[in-house]
């Protein structure tokens, strides 16, 4: 089920979708949470995978990064590039350019040319998610898949089950990432890669939902 009617793919968009459907995608998420009695705990989970910190979707989760920190909301986030720095550096833990990092609860980068196949998506809790095209795409070229799904819980599992498997074949953020924030102390990841099963390096295959 479609969230909103009149978005189509954006063929005649000259770059990413535009930030408003980013923010309204979001805020339906944090509504939703918010008049819900049972507790979400785990499901309270946001998941990215993105080309770049630099894409409208990246930018859309720093933009509301106090609203996850009120409600204990996670996020967990994968780059196929950390460039540029600027917009890399809300994203590390370390930086001083936030006042609460709370939200944030790590972030790999996918830094080998065979995972560039996984698509970007947003999961926000159990059943919403995002899906754009594959990583491979040039960052400013127009999306030819640009889907906004609600009520779709099925979809939004094999999007963790794909993020999941994404996850475990990347890598830590290098230190020398870390550096660029005014703290001399460096973060390691909390996600040691330990499970290869879901992962075939021999074909690079990576599970999606597409």
């Amino acid at each position: 089920m479609s969230l909103f009617s009149d978005v189509k793919n954006n063929k005649n968009q000259n770059f990413d979708t535009s930030a408003h459907q980013f923010d309204a995608f979001i805020n339906v998420y944090l509504s939703e949470l918010d008049n819900k009695s049972e507790s979400f705990t785990d499901k309270s989970r946001i998941a990215l995978i993105a080309t770049s910190p630099a894409v409208q979707v990246s930018k859309a989760i720093v933009r509301h990064a106090s609203e996850f920190s009120k409600r204990n909301i996670k996020v967990r986030a994968i780059f196929s590039s950390l460039d540029p720095k600027e917009d890399l550096l809300p994203w590390l833990k370390d930086t001083t350019l936030l006042s609460n990092s709370d939200w944030l609860e790590d972030i790999r980068w996918a830094n080998k040319r065979e995972l560039m196949d996984a698509h970007e998506q947003i999961i926000l809790g159990p059943n919403m998610c995002w899906s754009g095209d594959a990583m491979r795409r040039q960052s400013r070229a127009p999306y030819l898949m640009d889907l906004f799904e609600n009520n779709c819980e099925v979809k939004t599992r094999m999007g963790r089950l794909a993020f999941e498997a994404l996850w475990s074949v990347s890598v830590a953020v290098p230190n020398s990432k870390y550096r660029q924030s005014n703290s001399s102390h460096t973060t390691r990841s909390k996600f040691p890669i330990t499970d290869y099963s879901i992962f075939d390096r021999r074909s690079g295959n990576i599970p999606t939902r597409h």
